[in-house]
């Protein structure tokens, strides 16, 4: 979630890394894991450069609640909503980023779309 083109795989890796988050072996592959997905057909378009990207920004909403999408890409008629996922998939995610496109919805932003993408799932973009 922290990378927002292909060009900063091995710098976040790195800095992950050097952060004190992993091992060197484990930094290597984590690296390897991030290019496979980045090259999976079905993921290429999360990436393009076409998008102004937010990853990770906190939204409040006026009663104070707190959203972290992973992922938000917007573009002039259009935003998609990202969230990454390691396990298996749950209703509890499908909650979770509907939650996070009404969010986005009474911000203003239209036509949005909400993904999630599972890591270590054969189907890795679900779109919701």
């Amino acid at each position: 979630s922290k990378i927002t083109s292909e060009k900063e795989i091995s710098q976040v890796c790195k800095k992950i890394y050097l952060d004190g988050l992993c091992s060197k072996e484990k930094m290597e592959d984590v690296e390897i894991k991030v290019r496979e997905l980045f090259s999976h057909p079905e993921l290429k378009v999360f990436f393009d450069n076409k998008w102004r990207v937010k990853n990770e920004r906190e939204i409040l909403t006026p009663s104070g609640e707190s959203y972290i999408p992973d992922r938000i890409l917007f573009s002039e008629d259009k935003t998609w909503v990202v969230d990454y996922k390691t396990g298996a998939p749950d209703d509890s995610h499908k909650i979770q980023i509907i939650n996070y496109a009404n969010v986005l919805q009474q911000m203003g932003y239209i036509n949005i779309e909400k993904y999630l993408i599972y890591t270590n799932d054969d189907k890795l973009v679900h779109k919701i």
